[in-house]
C-alpha cells in the first residue's frame, strides 16, 4: 500500500483527528484512570491489613453501594428478564427466536414488552461492553445483545 499523502498533508490530517476525536475522549480515559489508581490503592490498603477476603470486601464495599447509576441498566435488564420468566407468552418467543429476531417478533407479538424494550434502548443504548471503543456496535445499532443478557439473567 503506497501513501499518496505528503508529509505536510499527513501532519495536517494528525491535527485534525486529534482536535475533532481525541479531544472530545480525555475526560473518560482520566477518568479511568483515576478508578484504576483509587481500586489498586483500595487493595494494597486491604492487603496491609491482613483481614482475610481482601479482594471480596473491596468488591463489596465499592459496589454495595444503593443507587448508584452505573448498575441501573443492569439491574433494568434483571427486571425485563424476570417479566419474560413469568409470561408465557415471552418465553414461547424467546424459545422460538434467536437473538437477532426477537426484537421484531416482540414488536408484533409482545408490543407492551416491546415498549419496555425500547425505553430500555432509549435510556442506555449508548451503554455497551467496551463503550469507550468507537468500534463497539450500542444496542442502538443492535438490540440482539440486550436478549443475549436477557436470556442469561
Amino acid at each position: 500500500m503506497v501513501c499518496s499523502y505528503t508529509v505536510a498533508e499527513l501532519i495536517n490530517l494528525c491535527e485534525e483527528l486529534e482536535e475533532r476525536l481525541l479531544k472530545r475522549w480525555q475526560t473518560p480515559i482520566i477518568n479511568d484512570f483515576q478508578v484504576m489508581m483509587a481500586n489498586g490503592k483500595i487493595r494494597r490498603w486491604l492487603e496491609k491489613t491482613g483481614l482475610p477476603n481482601g479482594s471480596a470486601l473491596q468488591n463489596n464495599l465499592l459496589s454495595g453501594e444503593e443507587g448508584m447509576i452505573s448498575t441501573e441498566p443492569t439491574k433494568k435488564l434483571m427486571q425485563l428478564a424476570k417479566e419474560v420468566r413469568s409470561d408465557e407468552l415471552l418465553q414461547a418467543l424467546f424459545d422460538q427466536y434467536n437473538n437477532s429476531q426477537l426484537f421484531p417478533a416482540i414488536q408484533i407479538y409482545a408490543p407492551p414488552f416491546y415498549a419496555k424494550c425500547l425505553e430500555y434502548i432509549e435510556l442506555y443504548g449508548d451503554r455497551c461492553m467496551g463503550e469507550l471503543k468507537l468500534e463497539s456496535i450500542t444496542l442502538r445499532q443492535d438490540p440482539a445483545f440486550m436478549f443475549v443478557v436477557i436470556r442469561i439473567n
